[in-house]
């Protein structure tokens, strides 16, 4: 018999699952620990690609700076309400996406969600 922790657990993993956008967790050191589907679907990357190498590899060159700005103010405890940045999908066109995050300290994770607006900014 599962465990009522153990409940919560999978029934939160498939709500993460469910989700049209983009969930994910990530760690202060820059790595995905967690990402669902949708991410999948939308970059063309597997999983393992994913959460193999830091997010900034995927980031647009002219995203960068200030993708890395934005991860040291949530690192230190602010919460984004809107960011946009591009991420390079596994075909090289690059899909524009709209986050929200906000961190952990105690953990140094930051839970964040993004939507893909890239249909919107054509």
């Amino acid at each position: 018999m599962k465990s009522r922790s153990e409940d919560s657990e999978e029934a939160l993993g498939r709500f993460f699952e469910a989700s049209l956008d983009l969930m994910c967790i990530a760690g202060f050191d820059g790595i995905f620990k967690r990402i669902n589907q949708t991410w999948t679907k939308v970059l063309g990357w597997t999983e393992k690609e994913l959460t193999s190498a830091p997010y900034l590899d995927l980031v647009h060159p002219d995203d960068i700076e200030s993708t890395k700005s934005i991860a040291d103010q949530i690192a230190k405890g602010g919460e984004i309400i809107h960011f946009e940045n591009r991420y390079r999908c596994r075909d090289g066109s690059y899909r524009t996406l709209l986050w929200r995050a906000t961190p952990d300290q105690e953990c140094s994770l930051i839970y964040a969600v993004a939507r893909d607006i890239t249909e919107e900014r054509l």
